[in-house]
């Protein structure tokens, strides 16, 4: 692998929420929510959703945590996309202005219709996750959609060819097996743990030949 290559990667989730259940029967897919990943820590993790976990009626832009009350127990799929620095960077870039506007972002309810519809709905700072996910990896040249963004499904993404499965379970085994492969490797001492694959990939990806998309 290329050495100036980064790594992003896309999280699927299933939270049995009740829109999940719903977004899971029109889709036909086992996985109802997707988020962008953007380091190797799964730390830095952004989708559009709850802005409060104990509030499914208000939406946005969101930074998410594998450890909240929603996603711990939640079942999952990760998948890894290698990018060029270049484009990294743009999908950092591109995140952050969000991330400073937050506020300004909504939850597409009505671009979800659409999808079930099969008519792309979209408008100006509203997006559903999956729709998000796909805007910015498309927009800044990480991966080539089928269909635009506004009709994209968390299964659409699991299909697409730059995406790599790594990993499928639950939140909580992902977490724990991320920190044991972590806790096996040397200590971070410079810059070229960016390059190639994360080192907590090592023992992570274990059970990918088992893993199939989801969709």
């Amino acid at each position: 692998m290329n050495k100036e290559e980064r790594q992003v990667y896309v999280l699927l989730t299933d939270s049995g929420t009740v829109l999940g259940r719903m977004i899971k029967w029109y889709t036909k897919q086992p996985l109802s929510h997707a988020s962008l990943v953007l380091d190797q820590e799964l730390q830095e993790i952004y989708s559009f959703g709850r802005k409060k976990p104990s509030n499914p009626f208000i939406g946005g832009f969101v930074r998410e945590s594998l450890k909240s009350s929603l996603l711990l127990d939640a079942s999952c799929a990760l998948y890894r996309c290698s990018v060029s620095s270049s484009v990294y960077t743009r999908l950092q870039r591109h995140v952050d202005e969000m991330r400073q506007r937050q506020d300004q972002y909504k939850y597409s309810v009505w671009g979800l219709v659409g999808v079930a519809m099969n008519r792309a709905w979209s408008r100006d700072n509203a997006f559903f996750c999956s729709q998000f996910v796909a805007t910015v990896l498309q927009e800044n040249g990480a991966v080539r959609l089928e269909k635009p963004p506004a009709l994209t499904t968390p299964g659409d993404l699991a299909a697409l060819e730059e995406l790599a499965p790594i990993f499928r379970g639950s939140v909580r085994e992902l977490l724990e097996q991320w920190r044991e492969a972590a806790s096996q490797q040397p200590t971070y001492t410079g810059p070229q743990r960016a390059a190639g694959r994360s080192r907590h990939e090592l023992a992570v990806t274990s059970p990918a030949a088992a893993l199939t998309t989801a969709g």
